[in-house]
């Protein structure tokens, strides 16, 4: 029997509002959230999930539409995933395990034809812990993200972890 780290449910008010107070320091402002990114979160299209670790909400992960960056190409049947681990949790060892119950979760509960995630090109930690859970490289773009234009990498997924 295999015990996860991780389990993802339905995102609550409370923890989105939580979510938006998450600030992730020198070098990495473009994660913050901040109120603006409530209704973001909180909509239904956004099929937000609380990634939780026991009872402590670890990450958020979101699924569809709302989890592209403008700019890139959504052309290809895939579903989207964006995920987003909690300041406190980041450069612990955990990333590998937080997106593979992501990963996992999205395999199973939508049953895509693949998955698709959007990386800041020059997020190298990041892209190496994608690449250990079976995504590879996709196309570059130039996407606008809090205001900005900058580098982003698509990846793919196309055969769920074994």
């Amino acid at each position: 029997m295999v015990i996860e780290l991780f389990q993802l449910n339905p995102l609550t008010a409370a923890e989105a509002e939580r979510i938006c107070l998450w600030r992730y320091g020198p070098g990495w402002t473009l994660y913050d959230f901040g109120p603006g990114d409530l209704p973001a979160i909180a909509a239904p299209a956004a099929m937000s999930h609380g990634v939780r670790r026991g009872e402590v909400l670890a990450g958020l992960a979101s699924f569809g539409a709302g989890a592209r960056v403008p700019g890139g190409s959504y052309r290809q049947p895939a579903l989207d995933i964006g995920c987003s681990m909690a300041p406190e949790l980041v450069g612990h060892g955990l990333g590998r395990a937080f997106v593979g119950a992501v990963v996992g979760f999205a395999w199973r509960r939508f049953q895509p034809p693949r998955l698709r995630l959007v990386v800041p090109a020059d997020n190298r930690r990041a892209i190496r812990v994608y690449q250990a859970n079976g995504f590879v490289a996709g196309e570059r773009f130039a996407g606008m993200l809090r205001g900005g234009i900058r580098p982003f990498l698509q990846m793919v997924c196309v055969t769920p972890a074994a």
